[in-house]
């Protein structure tokens, strides 16, 4: 981290000190307990998860902090089993109405949206700060249904425009203490992530059809010269058996290849989102800088995927700690220490914890 400056900006960097070996204690434990429990410890698990990782993240010598209190969330977790349950009771008994139900729960999704929003922001604290989240039930409404329903009727072609404003939603809503945070982006900066995207996406279909091309070419020379393993597996087994070993060969090929598409997609639409959304936010005069690379991000990703693989999912401690160290490493803010001790806070009242629950129930995944 860079010394503070009192004449001029700094250039401040976040930090991440959380351990793999102690995460790994807390997940595990986490895990047990939850199974133990069928679930019911699951808000004492979500809570103690956040505090490592938000206690773990530093910005100019101060960590975070996540308060939420695990007995309300856990009321609000009976809630949710109990609309699971009603789900389950009008599906069998009545099943007529089965869509009536889900279509209130689509009508309540807007003030479930605000709810989980406000739930996250109101309890976590920076230098004893509070986050905050405010916007109104119909600012909701058209961002989570209305948007999409147009996404759809213009055949994806409005996607831009309606991704730039969920994002603005996201960002412009939260503020820290009494000072908002602003999102400048616009729908032709979603777009020409989008483009870059499908031209990347062309450019590595075409370059794994090359290397799929090659591989293909060099088993029929090797068959045909008897030098690869192929032909001497042909001399003691069948034709129709070395046919098969051959096509189980390409088959693995191109599931690989497949495989190693899509995360390479996936990940260049993650760095590239996040690049732009932070490089883009502020908070009065503080300006964030995002630094992620394509590269670097893939690697990790990779080497984490085959990690848990081979390790049967006992690394995804070790997994989680480095991405987040990558990410947030990689995230800065441009200030003075006069503007980032500016802060006051905001006098809010605490909220329940029954949108964070039901965000569970209903696998909505919210958050900046």
């Amino acid at each position: 981290m860079e010394k503070f400056s009192t004449s001029s900006n700094s250039s401040i960097t976040f930090e991440f000190n959380g351990k793999a070996d102690e995460y790994f204690r807390i997940w595990i434990v986490n895990i047990c307990l939850t199974i133990l429990t069928l679930g019911l410890y699951w808000p004492w698990a979500k809570v103690r998860h956040k505090r490592y990782f938000y206690g773990s993240t530093r910005l100019a010598n101060s960590s975070f902090d996540y308060v939420a209190n695990p007995w309300k969330m856990f009321k609000g977790q009976l809630i949710a089993l109990s609309l699971l349950a009603i789900s389950g009771f009008v599906e069998h008994f009545f099943p007529s109405f089965v869509i009536l139900f889900w279509l209130i729960i689509i009508i309540a999704l807007p003030w479930l949206v605000i709810r989980t929003l406000r739930f996250n922001a109101y309890n976590t604290l920076y230098r004893n700060i509070r986050f905050g989240f405010h916007s109104d039930y119909f600012t909701a409404l058209s961002t989570y249904i209305l948007l999409p329903i147009l996404t759809l009727l213009s055949l994806g072609l409005a996607s831009p425009w309606v991704v730039s404003k969920q994002k603005k939603f996201l960002v412009n809503n939260h503020r820290y203490g009494k000072s908002p945070f602003r999102l400048d982006i616009d729908a032709m900066d979603i777009l020409m992530i989008f483009v870059e995207s499908s031209v990347f996406s062309v450019f590595l279909m075409g370059l794994a059809a090359v290397i799929f091309g090659i591989i293909s070419l060099l088993m029929k020379v090797g068959g045909i010269l008897d030098m690869n393993i192929l032909a001497s597996f042909d001399k003691i087994l069948s034709d129709q058996l070395g046919q098969q070993l051959e096509s189980s060969i390409s088959l693995g090929v191109i599931l690989l290849l497949f495989l190693l598409f899509i995360a390479s997609v996936v990940v260049f639409n993650d760095v590239t989102l996040f690049n732009l959304k932070w490089n883009k936010t502020k908070i009065a005069n503080i300006q964030f800088r995002s630094q992620l690379k394509y590269i670097p991000m893939l690697r990790l990703y990779l080497t984490n995927i085959l990690a848990i693989l081979f390790s049967f999912g006992l690394l995804i401690p070790w997994a989680k700690i480095r991405v987040t160290r990558y990410r947030l490493e990689s995230l800065s803010i441009m200030c003075s220490p006069e503007e980032l001790n500016g802060f006051t806070s905001n006098k809010e009242q605490a909220i329940g914890a029954l949108g964070e629950e039901l965000s569970d129930f209903l696998d909505v995944d919210i958050g900046m």
